[in-house]
């Protein structure tokens, strides 16, 4: 008979597992649709306009996005200002 040897599996929460308070809210009729959020394979899918609990890996990228987003934005308007026109339309 072989001996067996058990592994040890740490039981500490993971920070990115845990739930944190979230809101999408409508900002304007294009975007009524669900908010669709993938991290490492997994998705999820979140309805704007009502409170959730979501896993805060979750929560970070969503946060990435949205500042992703403002800085697209200003890039696109101090180019209008300067009367360039931007590299992409979004």
């Amino acid at each position: 008979m072989m001996p067996t040897t058990k592994t040890h599996v740490s039981a500490q929460p993971n920070e990115n597992e845990e739930l944190v308070e979230f809101f999408a809210p409508y900002a304007d009729a294009s975007q009524r649709q669900d908010l669709l959020v993938a991290v490492n394979g997994q998705t999820l899918r979140i309805r704007r306009g009502v409170p959730v609990r979501i896993p805060k890996k979750f929560y970070k990228v969503i946060r990435a996005a949205m500042e992703q987003e403002r800085v697209a934005r200003n890039a696109m308007e101090q180019a209008q200002r300067r009367g360039e026109e931007p590299a992409a339309k979004f």
